[in-house]
């Protein structure tokens, strides 16, 4: 189409619109074809977002190079099709857009297609999911008092946003820190968040995960060594961790792991603000923010004995209790759609999740806590073989999790009808089988959600007289 063609348009109030020019400097992908699909315009978006000259599509017919495009059907059926999902196979991306058949006189005459990668749209989408879950007062407060690297962890939950705000206050102090958690709530991020928010950001953040080392280990990991400290020791010797961090942050993961004789070593070096190095006479001078973190109950340890009470008080001046994933259930689409952006830029791809998708993750109950969602997202995306997440790529350790919890709390499908330990066995496997199969496609999906042979499974099946329950 000519550029004259497209000349002006006149407004309501009499002004004149350069058309042409309007339509060219649109972000989303315009073409205009006739009623034989012959392409007449595409604007400049067209080679931006297909990364391909227009000229290679102007004057051919859609249906020769994209004969599955649905402005064919459009031109066929003359009605329009509105947030239509299509894979353009000449442009080899994933668009979403509105195909508008257009009539002249009543008679169709041709169509206009306006569509936007889905790239686009999950940008938009993760916006506008931040956004629309949070009241207008309390965005406007995060905006004003939330140091920016808070800002980063996504959440709407009131909880959540409470331990943002106290670790975003703490964070501009030379306080120390405990995060209290389960495993996988994030309680590293948020470490990492109180360091680069602090006065300390230009030095080091050194993490240990005390669970991890040994305790004959302990003391020369966390202080270091001298040369010839000991049997086997190195000869230019050790710098410890709190060296490491000397003018920085050390971050003590799983404190609640350490022994006692340990941790009289590390309340000694906290009062002191100094370390001595295994096998050496003087002490060094440190300056360290300590940040720790455990999924233990402290406070029961300390009445236990099995945690001093002084390095308890020591560290908890300032405590954040991090909520479960599941007592933050209005975050998990949040979070959900943050990772898949992250995960498609990382492997190269454009997936969305499939609306069941987000429901079975939103009745989860997530054990592994954020660490877990993502772990199970970036499963399913490197998994993916097509453009939507389907309910099928799920991992089966969620889908068994799930089906067990679905049995359990539903008095319906199950009641034990005695206390005979095998009967009761033989039930809920029976229901779990059951289960399985109503949500599986064929038997060889549900035989590897059940993680059990097929020979195994076709004895079950005979067993609770389930053999009919599923067709190939």
């Amino acid at each position: 189409m000519k550029k004259e063609v497209l000349n002006f348009m006149e407004t309501e109030d009499g002004y004149s619109v350069p058309l042409y020019e309007a339509i060219n400097s649109m972000n989303d992908v315009v073409l205009i074809f006739d009623k034989d699909s012959r392409v007449i315009y595409a604007n400049d978006a067209y080679t931006k977002i297909f990364d391909m000259p227009k000229s290679k599509i102007l004057g051919k017919r859609i249906s020769d190079f994209e004969p599955h495009s649905p402005g064919l059907k459009v031109l066929e059926t003359g009605k329009s099709k509105i947030n239509v999902y299509n894979f353009v196979e000449s442009g080899n991306r994933d668009v979403v857009g509105d195909i508008t058949p257009i009539l002249q006189n009543g008679e169709l005459i041709g169509a206009i297609c306006v569509m936007r990668s889905i790239d686009t749209l999950f940008k938009l989408n993760i916006e506008l999911q931040q956004i629309d879950r949070m009241p207008y007062w309390k965005r406007t407060l995060l905006s004003e008092q939330l140091e920016p690297v808070f800002k980063k962890l996504l959440g709407a939950n009131e909880q959540f946003n409470k331990c943002l705000h106290l670790a975003s206050h703490v964070a501009k102090t030379e306080a120390s820190v405990l995060l209290l958690g389960k495993t996988g709530v994030g309680k590293d991020v948020f470490a990492r968040a109180i360091h680069e928010a602090s006065q300390y950001k230009d030095g080091p953040f050194v993490p240990i995960n005390m669970a991890a080392i040994p305790e004959t280990l302990m003391e020369s990991e966390l202080f270091g060594y001298d040369e010839g400290a000991f049997s086997g020791a190195s000869k230019k010797g050790k710098v410890g961790k709190f060296e490491q961090a000397n003018n920085g942050t050390l971050f003590l993961d799983e404190i609640g792991e350490m022994s006692l004789n340990t941790q009289a070593k590390l309340l000694r070096a906290l009062q002191d603000h100094s370390i001595q190095k295994v096998g050496a006479n003087k002490p060094i001078r440190i300056n360290v923010r300590i940040i720790a973190a455990t999924n233990r109950d402290l406070e029961e340890m300390v009445r236990n004995g099995k945690f001093r009470a002084d390095l308890y008080y020591r560290l908890n001046i300032i405590a954040i209790s991090i909520p479960k994933l599941i007592e933050r259930k209005e975050d998990i689409k949040v979070l959900s759609y943050a990772f898949l952006e992250r995960l498609n830029k990382k492997y190269n791809k454009s997936v969305v999740f499939a609306k069941e998708v987000l429901d079975a993750f939103e009745a989860y109950d997530w054990p592994g806590n954020v660490r877990e969602l993502q772990s199970v997202i970036e499963q399913m995306v490197i998994l993916a073989n097509s453009p939507v997440l389907g309910i099928e790529l799920i991992p089966n350790h969620f889908i068994k999790r799930g089906a067990q919890k679905n049995i359990m709390k539903n008095s319906d499908e199950f009641v034990p009808e005695e206390t005979n330990l095998h009967t009761i066995i033989g039930q809920v496997e029976s229901q779990t089988i059951k289960y399985v199969l109503r949500i599986a496609k064929t038997k060889s999906e549900a035989i590897k959600m059940l993680g059990i042979s097929r020979r195994s499974f076709y004895q079950k099946l005979k067993l609770y007289n389930l053999e009919n329950a599923l067709d190939e």
